[in-house]
């Protein structure tokens, strides 16, 4: 989403965003969602839901409903998979894919797990998977080998920004951008959370560069 609306603000192009569930941005709440496809709208952007790509063939790329779309450019956002690395370990794992934790982040005995890597759930919410939430991890992972390192009891995890209440900034491009808490979007003023959000993306590609 936020790649279209950085390039039609300086493409004379086309756009098409296509989304394979039925509406937009659809780990957001359904009010996250409207207010996105309203703007996509309004900038142009020309949004198909329920469209899976079932192959790319050149420069033409083949749906699942027998339709197909011709194109210049074609950019994959495709989502987050665990890298080849964790398909290879034998620890228990959410859908065959992400490592299982219990709420210290342990995967097993001596071993953690966080970030992309791992499907954390501490008291029925689930960890999302930003870089934040991370952090977040990371740095409680880090207390905890301090902790299992001198035989002590190991802290709980306390997630961040669960799923069901998700947090983020979302670039709309000419310098403005949407605050998501929950299930709430936050607009004004637009031009400052635009602001906030090339701070907090620049500080995270500084830190660890």
């Amino acid at each position: 989403m936020e790649t279209a609306c950085a390039l039609v603000d300086r493409l004379d192009a086309r756009i098409c965003v296509l989304e394979s569930k039925n509406r937009a941005l659809p780990q957001f709440s359904a009010n996250v969602s409207s207010f996105m496809e309203r703007a996509l709208a309004e900038k142009g952007i020309h949004l198909m839901l329920s469209a899976c790509v079932r192959e790319i063939e050149g420069d033409c790329m083949k749906l699942s409903d027998g339709s197909a779309l011709d194109f210049d450019m074609a950019i994959w956002t495709a989502g987050i998979k665990p890298s080849p690395f964790v398909d290879r370990l034998a620890y228990p794992k959410k859908n065959d894919e992400w490592i299982l934790t219990n709420s210290c982040l342990q995967a097993f005995d001596n071993v953690f797990a966080l970030g992309d890597s791992a499907w954390i759930e501490v008291g029925g919410k689930v960890a999302s998977k930003t870089a934040v939430e991370a952090e977040h991890q990371a740095k409680q992972t880090a207390r905890n080998l301090w902790r299992y390192a001198e035989g002590k009891a190991l802290k709980e995890y306390a997630i961040l920004a669960p799923t069901d209440s998700p947090v983020a900034l979302i670039s709309l491009g000419c310098d403005s951008a949407v605050g998501v808490y929950g299930g709430m979007c936050i607009t004004m003023p637009s031009r400052v959370i635009h602001a906030l959000k090339g701070w907090i993306d620049k500080s995270f590609i500084d830190h660890f560069k």
